[in-house]
Protein backbone atom coordinates (compact mmCIF):
# COMPACT_ATOMS: atom_id res chain seq x y z
CA UNK A 1 0.00 0.00 0.00
CA UNK A 2 2.87 2.29 1.00
CA UNK A 3 4.20 2.08 -2.59
CA UNK A 4 1.31 2.38 -4.23
CA UNK A 5 0.94 5.88 -2.76
CA UNK A 6 4.34 6.67 -3.83
CA UNK A 7 3.78 5.58 -7.29
CA UNK A 8 0.37 8.13 -6.98
CA UNK A 9 2.09 10.73 -5.59
CA UNK A 10 4.98 10.63 -8.31
CA UNK A 11 2.68 10.37 -11.31
CA UNK A 12 0.47 13.34 -9.96
CA UNK A 13 3.76 15.75 -10.18
CA UNK A 14 6.14 14.01 -12.35
CA UNK A 15 4.31 11.81 -14.80
CA UNK A 16 3.50 12.91 -18.20
CA UNK A 17 0.59 15.19 -19.14
CA UNK A 18 -1.56 11.42 -19.36
CA UNK A 19 -0.77 10.46 -15.78
CA UNK A 20 -1.41 13.48 -14.22
CA UNK A 21 -4.78 14.11 -16.25
CA UNK A 22 -5.66 11.12 -15.33
CA UNK A 23 -4.69 11.13 -11.48
CA UNK A 24 -6.10 14.94 -10.93
CA UNK A 25 -9.02 13.84 -12.71
CA UNK A 26 -9.49 10.44 -10.05
CA UNK A 27 -8.36 12.56 -7.22
CA UNK A 28 -11.16 15.68 -8.02
CA UNK A 29 -14.10 13.42 -9.06
CA UNK A 30 -13.51 11.70 -5.43
CA UNK A 31 -13.25 15.12 -3.59
CA UNK A 32 -16.24 16.12 -5.19
CA UNK A 33 -18.16 12.71 -4.78
CA UNK A 34 -17.53 13.43 -1.00
CA UNK A 35 -18.73 16.80 -0.69
CA UNK A 36 -21.74 16.00 -2.58
CA UNK A 37 -22.74 13.45 0.40
CA UNK A 38 -21.92 16.07 2.84
CA UNK A 39 -24.14 18.30 1.22
CA UNK A 40 -26.93 15.58 1.11
CA UNK A 41 -26.42 14.36 4.85
CA UNK A 42 -26.80 18.32 5.41
CA UNK A 43 -29.65 19.27 3.72
CA UNK A 44 -31.31 16.22 2.82
CA UNK A 45 -31.06 16.84 -0.95
CA UNK A 46 -31.56 13.70 -3.17
CA UNK A 47 -29.99 15.84 -6.30
CA UNK A 48 -26.92 15.72 -4.17
CA UNK A 49 -27.23 12.18 -3.39
CA UNK A 50 -27.30 11.78 -7.20
CA UNK A 51 -24.92 13.41 -8.48
CA UNK A 52 -22.46 11.79 -5.71
CA UNK A 53 -23.21 8.63 -7.46
CA UNK A 54 -22.64 10.25 -10.61
CA UNK A 55 -19.22 11.30 -9.47
CA UNK A 56 -18.44 8.06 -7.68
CA UNK A 57 -18.86 5.85 -10.97
CA UNK A 58 -16.88 8.22 -13.28
CA UNK A 59 -14.83 8.09 -10.67
CA UNK A 60 -14.63 3.91 -10.53
CA UNK A 61 -14.64 4.16 -14.23
CA UNK A 62 -10.98 5.90 -14.36
CA UNK A 63 -9.53 3.98 -11.82
CA UNK A 64 -10.52 0.32 -13.45
CA UNK A 65 -9.06 2.29 -16.23
CA UNK A 66 -5.33 3.11 -14.35
CA UNK A 67 -2.66 0.85 -14.11
CA UNK A 68 -0.78 1.25 -10.89
CA UNK A 69 1.89 -1.32 -11.99
CA UNK A 70 3.70 1.46 -13.60
CA UNK A 71 5.93 3.59 -12.28
CA UNK A 72 4.33 6.94 -13.47
CA UNK A 73 7.63 8.85 -13.93
CA UNK A 74 8.10 8.02 -17.34
CA UNK A 75 6.51 4.56 -17.60
CA UNK A 76 9.57 2.59 -15.82
CA UNK A 77 8.31 -0.32 -13.98
CA UNK A 78 9.21 -1.47 -10.74
CA UNK A 79 9.70 -4.73 -9.72
CA UNK A 80 8.19 -5.24 -5.80
CA UNK A 81 12.26 -6.36 -4.67
CA UNK A 82 13.43 -2.90 -6.08
CA UNK A 83 10.64 -1.22 -4.24
CA UNK A 84 11.40 -3.18 -1.05
CA UNK A 85 15.55 -2.01 -1.94
CA UNK A 86 14.66 1.36 -2.32
CA UNK A 87 12.22 1.65 0.94
CA UNK A 88 14.94 0.23 2.95
CA UNK A 89 17.55 2.80 1.15
CA UNK A 90 15.17 5.47 2.23
CA UNK A 91 15.70 4.67 5.63
CA UNK A 92 19.70 5.22 5.49
CA UNK A 93 22.17 8.22 4.79
CA UNK A 94 20.79 8.67 1.89
CA UNK A 95 23.63 11.24 1.44
CA UNK A 96 25.57 9.13 -1.99
CA UNK A 97 27.70 11.11 -3.17
CA UNK A 98 31.12 12.16 -1.45
CA UNK A 99 30.90 15.85 -0.63
CA UNK A 100 34.05 16.75 -2.28
CA UNK A 101 32.91 15.91 -6.04
CA UNK A 102 31.50 19.46 -7.20
CA UNK A 103 29.39 18.03 -9.96
CA UNK A 104 26.89 19.48 -11.74
CA UNK A 105 23.48 17.50 -12.37
CA UNK A 106 22.70 15.35 -15.72
CA UNK A 107 19.35 16.36 -17.04
CA UNK A 108 19.16 12.76 -18.41
CA UNK A 109 20.83 9.19 -17.96
CA UNK A 110 20.74 9.26 -21.94
CA UNK A 111 23.19 12.04 -22.23
CA UNK A 112 25.76 9.57 -20.93
CA UNK A 113 24.72 6.47 -22.86
CA UNK A 114 24.93 8.92 -26.26
CA UNK A 115 28.66 10.49 -24.71
CA UNK A 116 29.99 7.08 -24.40
CA UNK A 117 28.74 5.65 -27.87
CA UNK A 118 30.31 8.67 -29.26
CA UNK A 119 33.42 8.09 -27.29
CA UNK A 120 33.44 4.50 -28.02
CA UNK A 121 33.18 4.78 -31.78
CA UNK A 122 36.05 7.86 -31.70
CA UNK A 123 38.40 4.66 -29.61
CA UNK A 124 37.31 2.14 -32.55
CA UNK A 125 38.45 4.55 -35.01
CA UNK A 126 41.95 5.65 -33.51
CA UNK A 127 42.88 1.86 -32.73
CA UNK A 128 42.30 1.00 -35.83
CA UNK A 129 44.23 3.65 -37.44
CA UNK A 130 47.28 2.75 -34.48
CA UNK A 131 46.90 -0.83 -35.56
CA UNK A 132 47.12 -0.21 -39.30
CA UNK A 133 50.29 2.06 -38.46
CA UNK A 134 51.71 -0.73 -36.85
CA UNK A 135 51.72 -3.23 -38.92
CA UNK A 136 53.85 -1.28 -41.04
CA UNK A 137 56.67 -1.81 -38.34
CA UNK A 138 58.65 -4.93 -37.79
CA UNK A 139 57.61 -5.93 -34.80
CA UNK A 140 53.69 -5.29 -35.50
CA UNK A 141 52.84 -8.93 -34.58
CA UNK A 142 53.60 -8.16 -30.69
CA UNK A 143 51.97 -4.62 -30.56
CA UNK A 144 48.71 -6.63 -32.02
CA UNK A 145 48.85 -9.22 -29.07
CA UNK A 146 48.94 -6.62 -26.36
CA UNK A 147 46.77 -4.88 -27.86
CA UNK A 148 43.99 -7.43 -28.11
CA UNK A 149 44.78 -8.87 -24.50
CA UNK A 150 44.23 -4.98 -22.60
CA UNK A 151 41.35 -4.43 -21.05
CA UNK A 152 38.74 -2.31 -22.38
CA UNK A 153 39.58 1.97 -21.34
CA UNK A 154 36.62 3.07 -19.43
CA UNK A 155 35.65 6.87 -19.66
CA UNK A 156 33.90 8.67 -17.20
CA UNK A 157 33.28 12.38 -16.50
CA UNK A 158 32.31 13.60 -12.91
CA UNK A 159 29.09 14.04 -14.25
CA UNK A 160 28.65 10.67 -15.28
CA UNK A 161 29.83 9.68 -11.82
CA UNK A 162 27.12 11.67 -10.29
CA UNK A 163 24.59 10.04 -12.08
CA UNK A 164 25.78 6.27 -11.56
CA UNK A 165 26.15 7.09 -8.21
CA UNK A 166 22.38 8.20 -7.68
CA UNK A 167 21.62 5.12 -9.82
CA UNK A 168 23.17 2.73 -8.07
CA UNK A 169 22.63 4.22 -4.47
CA UNK A 170 26.37 4.46 -3.48
CA UNK A 171 27.22 5.49 -0.14
CA UNK A 172 29.03 8.36 1.25
CA UNK A 173 31.55 5.94 2.68
CA UNK A 174 32.33 5.12 -0.22
CA UNK A 175 36.28 4.17 -1.08
CA UNK A 176 38.27 3.73 -4.45
CA UNK A 177 39.72 0.14 -4.93
CA UNK A 178 41.55 -1.45 -7.98
CA UNK A 179 40.59 -5.16 -8.24
CA UNK A 180 43.06 -7.09 -9.92
CA UNK A 181 41.56 -10.17 -10.43
CA UNK A 182 38.44 -12.21 -10.29
CA UNK A 183 37.71 -15.57 -12.35
CA UNK A 184 34.86 -16.32 -10.37
CA UNK A 185 33.25 -12.76 -11.84
CA UNK A 186 35.28 -12.40 -14.72
CA UNK A 187 37.05 -9.13 -13.42
CA UNK A 188 40.21 -8.07 -14.60
CA UNK A 189 42.72 -5.28 -13.71
CA UNK A 190 39.01 -2.82 -13.22
CA UNK A 191 38.71 0.60 -10.84
CA UNK A 192 36.01 0.02 -8.27
CA UNK A 193 33.50 2.38 -5.39
CA UNK A 194 33.21 -0.24 -2.33
CA UNK A 195 30.94 0.73 0.23
CA UNK A 196 28.75 -0.82 2.97
CA UNK A 197 24.74 -0.53 3.67
CA UNK A 198 23.10 -1.81 7.16
CA UNK A 199 22.86 -5.35 5.83
CA UNK A 200 25.56 -5.53 2.34
CA UNK A 201 28.75 -4.89 1.06
CA UNK A 202 28.54 -3.10 -2.10
CA UNK A 203 31.14 -3.00 -5.20
CA UNK A 204 30.45 -0.94 -8.23
CA UNK A 205 32.78 -1.83 -10.83
CA UNK A 206 33.70 0.82 -13.13
CA UNK A 207 34.14 -1.03 -16.53
CA UNK A 208 33.20 0.03 -19.98
CA UNK A 209 29.52 -0.69 -19.05
CA UNK A 210 29.47 -0.35 -14.76
CA UNK A 211 28.70 -3.40 -12.51
CA UNK A 212 27.67 -4.08 -9.00
CA UNK A 213 28.08 -6.71 -7.00
CA UNK A 214 26.44 -7.11 -3.74
CA UNK A 215 27.75 -9.22 -0.75
CA UNK A 216 26.81 -9.66 3.03
CA UNK A 217 28.93 -8.02 5.23
CA UNK A 218 30.63 -11.47 6.31
CA UNK A 219 32.37 -10.92 3.16
CA UNK A 220 34.39 -8.22 5.36
CA UNK A 221 34.89 -10.90 8.31
CA UNK A 222 38.57 -11.80 6.68
CA UNK A 223 41.06 -10.29 4.10
CA UNK A 224 44.15 -13.14 2.74
CA UNK A 225 47.54 -12.34 1.93
CA UNK A 226 48.33 -13.29 -1.63
CA UNK A 227 52.11 -12.23 -1.67
CA UNK A 228 54.49 -12.50 -4.60
CA UNK A 229 51.54 -13.45 -6.95
CA UNK A 230 53.20 -13.52 -10.72
CA UNK A 231 52.78 -9.36 -12.43
CA UNK A 232 54.07 -7.98 -15.35
CA UNK A 233 54.04 -4.28 -15.00
CA UNK A 234 54.26 -3.54 -18.63
CA UNK A 235 51.07 -4.96 -19.92
CA UNK A 236 48.87 -4.32 -16.67
CA UNK A 237 46.62 -1.72 -15.64
CA UNK A 238 46.31 0.20 -19.41
CA UNK A 239 43.14 1.66 -17.98
CA UNK A 240 45.03 3.92 -15.89
CA UNK A 241 46.86 5.38 -18.91
CA UNK A 242 46.26 9.08 -19.58
CA UNK A 243 44.58 12.11 -17.84
CA UNK A 244 41.18 11.50 -17.29
CA UNK A 245 39.09 11.11 -13.70
CA UNK A 246 39.57 7.76 -13.52
CA UNK A 247 42.80 7.31 -13.91
CA UNK A 248 43.75 10.44 -11.47
CA UNK A 249 41.47 8.84 -9.00
CA UNK A 250 42.60 5.41 -9.10
CA UNK A 251 46.66 5.61 -9.90
CA UNK A 252 47.37 5.45 -6.86
CA UNK A 253 46.16 2.25 -5.87
CA UNK A 254 48.31 0.50 -8.74
CA UNK A 255 50.52 -2.29 -7.07
CA UNK A 256 53.89 -2.12 -6.22
CA UNK A 257 55.81 -4.21 -8.37
CA UNK A 258 59.09 -6.58 -6.77
CA UNK A 259 61.92 -8.77 -8.70
CA UNK A 260 61.38 -12.36 -6.91
CA UNK A 261 62.86 -15.55 -7.28
CA UNK A 262 60.53 -18.22 -8.85
CA UNK A 263 61.53 -21.57 -9.59
CA UNK A 264 65.41 -20.24 -9.54
CA UNK A 265 64.50 -17.28 -11.98
CA UNK A 266 63.87 -13.86 -11.66
CA UNK A 267 60.64 -12.57 -12.16
CA UNK A 268 58.09 -9.76 -11.68
CA UNK A 269 55.83 -9.92 -8.66
CA UNK A 270 53.12 -8.06 -6.66
CA UNK A 271 51.42 -8.28 -3.38
CA UNK A 272 47.88 -8.78 -3.59
CA UNK A 273 44.77 -9.06 -1.11
CA UNK A 274 42.31 -11.20 -1.69
CA UNK A 275 38.32 -10.65 -0.34
CA UNK A 276 35.86 -13.23 -0.16
CA UNK A 277 34.99 -15.18 -2.48
CA UNK A 278 38.01 -14.88 -4.99
CA UNK A 279 38.66 -10.92 -5.85
CA UNK A 280 41.64 -9.76 -5.68
CA UNK A 281 42.54 -6.51 -4.88
CA UNK A 282 45.69 -4.33 -4.70
CA UNK A 283 47.85 -3.52 -1.39
CA UNK A 284 46.44 0.41 -1.39
CA UNK A 285 43.11 -1.40 -2.04
CA UNK A 286 42.91 -2.91 1.30
CA UNK A 287 43.97 -0.15 3.20
CA UNK A 288 40.29 1.45 2.00
CA UNK A 289 39.39 -2.10 2.97
CA UNK A 290 40.21 -1.97 6.40
CA UNK A 291 38.05 1.59 6.66
CA UNK A 292 35.19 0.36 5.82
CA UNK A 293 35.71 -2.99 7.94
CA UNK A 294 37.83 -4.65 10.21
CA UNK A 295 38.60 -8.16 9.02
CA UNK A 296 40.97 -10.54 10.26
CA UNK A 297 43.86 -10.75 8.20
CA UNK A 298 45.14 -13.97 7.34
CA UNK A 299 48.77 -15.31 6.09
CA UNK A 300 49.75 -18.49 5.34
CA UNK A 301 53.50 -19.03 5.51
CA UNK A 302 56.16 -20.24 6.65
CA UNK A 303 56.49 -18.31 9.86
CA UNK A 304 52.35 -18.26 10.80
CA UNK A 305 52.74 -22.20 9.70
CA UNK A 306 55.74 -22.78 12.69
CA UNK A 307 55.45 -24.10 15.63
CA UNK A 308 58.87 -21.99 16.63
CA UNK A 309 56.81 -18.82 17.23
CA UNK A 310 53.81 -18.38 19.70
CA UNK A 311 50.52 -16.51 18.62
CA UNK A 312 51.87 -12.76 19.63
CA UNK A 313 54.65 -13.07 17.81
CA UNK A 314 52.74 -13.98 14.38
CA UNK A 315 50.29 -11.70 15.19
CA UNK A 316 53.27 -8.57 15.72
CA UNK A 317 54.77 -10.55 12.57
CA UNK A 318 51.40 -9.72 10.11
CA UNK A 319 51.10 -6.29 11.11
CA UNK A 320 54.73 -5.32 9.83
CA UNK A 321 53.33 -7.00 6.06
CA UNK A 322 50.57 -4.72 6.28
CA UNK A 323 53.11 -2.08 7.49
CA UNK A 324 55.39 -2.69 4.67
CA UNK A 325 52.50 -3.08 2.25
CA UNK A 326 51.51 0.28 3.02
CA UNK A 327 48.21 -0.92 4.60
CA UNK A 328 49.03 0.56 7.84
CA UNK A 329 50.73 3.44 8.51
CA UNK A 330 53.35 4.04 11.10
CA UNK A 331 51.07 5.43 13.89
CA UNK A 332 48.68 2.21 12.67
CA UNK A 333 51.49 0.10 13.60
CA UNK A 334 52.79 0.98 16.77
CA UNK A 335 48.92 1.54 18.12
CA UNK A 336 48.30 -2.27 17.11
CA UNK A 337 51.99 -3.41 18.04
CA UNK A 338 51.30 -2.24 21.26
CA UNK A 339 48.23 -3.75 22.01
CA UNK A 340 49.94 -7.08 21.24
CA UNK A 341 52.73 -6.36 23.22
CA UNK A 342 50.37 -5.63 26.48
CA UNK A 343 48.65 -8.47 26.05
CA UNK A 344 52.38 -10.56 25.81
CA UNK A 345 53.43 -8.43 29.03
CA UNK A 346 49.80 -9.84 30.94
CA UNK A 347 50.36 -13.48 29.62
CA UNK A 348 50.82 -16.14 32.08
CA UNK A 349 54.36 -17.06 29.73
CA UNK A 350 57.72 -18.50 31.76
CA UNK A 351 59.95 -15.30 32.31
CA UNK A 352 61.92 -17.10 29.40
CA UNK A 353 59.22 -17.43 26.91
CA UNK A 354 58.65 -14.07 27.07
CA UNK A 355 62.25 -12.91 26.59
CA UNK A 356 62.62 -15.24 23.84
CA UNK A 357 59.92 -13.49 22.12
CA UNK A 358 60.72 -9.89 22.69
CA UNK A 359 63.90 -11.22 21.68
CA UNK A 360 63.04 -12.66 17.95
CA UNK A 361 60.71 -9.84 17.41
CA UNK A 362 63.64 -7.52 18.41
CA UNK A 363 66.08 -9.48 16.07
CA UNK A 364 63.51 -9.68 13.04
CA UNK A 365 62.83 -5.54 13.48
CA UNK A 366 60.08 -5.95 14.39
CA UNK A 367 60.00 -3.75 17.33
CA UNK A 368 62.76 -1.84 18.47
CA UNK A 369 64.64 -1.96 21.66
CA UNK A 370 62.76 0.66 23.50
CA UNK A 371 59.57 -1.24 23.22
CA UNK A 372 61.71 -4.45 24.29
CA UNK A 373 62.78 -3.27 27.40
CA UNK A 374 59.71 -0.93 28.46
CA UNK A 375 57.53 -3.93 27.63
CA UNK A 376 60.11 -5.78 30.01
CA UNK A 377 59.09 -3.80 32.98
CA UNK A 378 55.69 -3.28 32.00
CA UNK A 379 56.25 -8.06 32.50
CA UNK A 380 58.09 -7.37 35.73
CA UNK A 381 55.46 -5.38 37.76
CA UNK A 382 52.59 -7.89 36.51
CA UNK A 383 55.27 -10.57 37.80
CA UNK A 384 55.42 -8.86 40.76
CA UNK A 385 51.68 -7.97 41.43
CA UNK A 386 50.84 -11.17 40.91
CA UNK A 387 53.12 -13.08 43.37
CA UNK A 388 55.13 -14.37 40.56
CA UNK A 389 58.93 -15.43 39.61
CA UNK A 390 61.00 -12.43 37.86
Amino acid sequence: MGHKLKVIINGMFYGDSYTKFMLWSIFLLGVATLGSLIIAAAIFDIYFVGAALIFAGIDAYLIHGLNLGVEMKGGVEQTEEEAEDDEEEDNEDDIEIDEDLTIERLDAEEDIKEKKEKKAKKDKKSKKDTKKADNSSADAGVDDKKEASAPEQSYYTERELKMLFKKYKVKKNHRPILVDHSDKFKIKECPAFAWTTRNNFCILLMESEPRKLTFGLEVLGRITYAKAHPANQKKEYDCLVGQDLISLVFSEYRPVYQSVMMQGRKAEAKNLYILEPDIYITAASAREIMILGAPEFVVSDDVTQSDEYNQYYKQVYKQKILLDDGVLNIKDYQTRVRAILQKLAEATLTPAAFRMTLQDMTMNQLITTEYSTYYTQVNRQIRERRGEQV
